[in-house]
């Protein structure tokens, strides 16, 4: 498989609570796969070829605009064709992102291409280096994200929650009264703004959380799921339904078919 995936890290610290990372994707020839829940607002810039994800009402794959967000993954996948000679970026952003204006009144059902979001594009060289696109995106982002950012404060309370609390079922009710809200009310907000249930979310940060350590090992032996339980797993069975609701394979045939360090696309 001819695929190359670069990480790098935004330069400014500012930006290291809004973009988890950067990455610079290669490849040469056709690649087909699939996406995997990853609790992550993507975003996507096409710098040569193209990209493409499959729309099942036209029953085709239909390119993305060059530069565009996407909701975040639910649960299931989405289909995505990456032409021969394709050089893109993939930019995961944490969900605080959803705390700038300019995301307000986006539903993000669709890809959003950036021109909407920011009112205006982002036009980089197709063939610059990764040190220069770094610089780049980071001097983009500190313009149009960072200084259109208002502190949704509820919206991001429930991130921070579910990305540092344990899964206690009285946690929840704890953060909605100290907000001063009913838990229905703390749930219709986040799902309003994300699209996603609260416990959908906490699924799917606690799946990726398994995943990146289990495949940091390199390796995937049933029997042996430590890093599994540690996330939150009762046993080896929970995690196992758990991987085939959000991505529809076993765990052995999910972590054979990850190209590299990556948790979030499945190659065919």
């Amino acid at each position: 498989m001819s695929l190359k995936i670069q990480s790098f890290y935004p330069s400014q610290p500012a930006l290291n609570s809004q973009v988890e990372v950067y990455r610079l994707v290669e490849t040469h020839e056709e690649i087909q796969g699939e996406t995997v829940a990853n609790a992550r607002m993507d975003a996507v810039i096409t710098l040569r070829g193209k990209i493409s994800v499959f729309d099942f009402d036209r029953d085709c794959f239909v390119p993305l605009p060059e530069c565009c967000f996407f909701p975040f993954t639910r649960r299931g996948s989405s289909r995505t064709l990456l032409a021969a000679d394709t050089r893109l970026i993939n930019i995961k952003f944490y969900p605080h992102v959803l705390g700038a204006d300019c995301f307000s009144g986006h539903g993000f059902q669709i890809p959003l291409a950036f021109d909407k979001v920011f009112g205006t594009d982002l036009s980089l060289n197709k063939e610059h280096q990764p040190d220069s696109l770094v610089s780049l995106l980071d001097t983009f982002f500190e313009k149009h994200l960072l200084n259109d950012h208002t502190d949704k404060n509820l919206l991001n309370q429930v991130f921070t929650f579910v990305e540092t609390e344990s899964n206690r079922a009285d946690s929840l009710s704890t953060l909605a009264q100290n907000s001063g809200v009913s838990v229905k009310t703390l749930e219709r907000h986040f799902k309003n703004s994300t699209g996603l249930t609260i416990k959908m979310y906490q699924d799917l940060v606690r799946f990726q959380k398994a995943a990146r350590q289990i495949n940091a090992n390199g390796h995937y032996h049933h029997g042996d799921l430590l890093e599994a339980l540690g996330s939150g797993y009762y046993d080896q069975s929970h995690f196992v339904k758990a991987c085939r609701k959000l991505t529809g394979l076993t765990p052995r045939e999910l972590f054979s078919r990850l190209p590299g360090e990556i948790t979030d696309f499945v190659v065919f």
